[in-house]
């Protein structure tokens, strides 16, 4: 992610086990939106379970839009892990 003005760097990370992909997106928009306090990211990477995988094309450029990445890469898997759970062959959406 981006280096602040002390030379840091900056990372921020969000989960969500909405079905509904727009919802999911939308949860982990806020909480790295929070994380970021208005830095951009260098790079998204988002792991998304097959529940979200004909969405991952938009999640991607979406989050990448409104977060300023330079590079976004996306990811189908059959589970994700976040900061506090893992999910396991239910919908999840993961990203760094």
């Amino acid at each position: 992610m981006s280096t602040s003005h002390t030379g840091r760097l900056k990372f921020a990370s969000a989960m969500s086990d909405a079905t509904h992909s727009p919802s999911a997106q939308r949860q982990v928009l806020d909480a790295l939106r929070a994380q970021l306090d208005g830095t951009h990211a260098d790079l998204l990477v988002v792991f998304a379970t097959m529940h979200h995988q004909h969405q991952l094309q938009h999640i991607c450029n979406d989050l990448q839009g409104a977060i300023g990445a330079r590079v976004a890469l996306g990811y189908t898997c059959s589970g994700v892990i976040g900061t506090a759970s893992e999910r396991q062959d239910t919908p999840g959406l993961s990203v760094l």
